[in-house]
């Protein structure tokens, strides 16, 4: 039996065995391979600073405030 391998079937099989490659990967694996800034932008802004410490958020904040005077 032949299959006629085009461009199209390529990059579907490409895309299933990626797809099944990178299911075995944990995030300390996948993580390299992006920007920290594209990771981010995937997030709301109260997602980012869930789990932070309050008083973390307002230091952060009160850094923020003292470099733009």
């Amino acid at each position: 039996m032949t299959v006629e391998l085009t461009p199209e079937k390529v990059f579907e099989m490409g895309k299933m065995w990626g797809s099944a490659y990178l299911s075995t990967l944990n995030v300390e694996e996948v993580l390299p391979y992006f920007k920290r800034q594209d990771i981010l932008a995937q997030f709301q802004p109260v997602e980012r600073l869930a789990g932070l410490e309050p008083e973390i958020i307002e230091d952060y904040l009160k850094q923020l405030k003292r470099q733009q005077h």
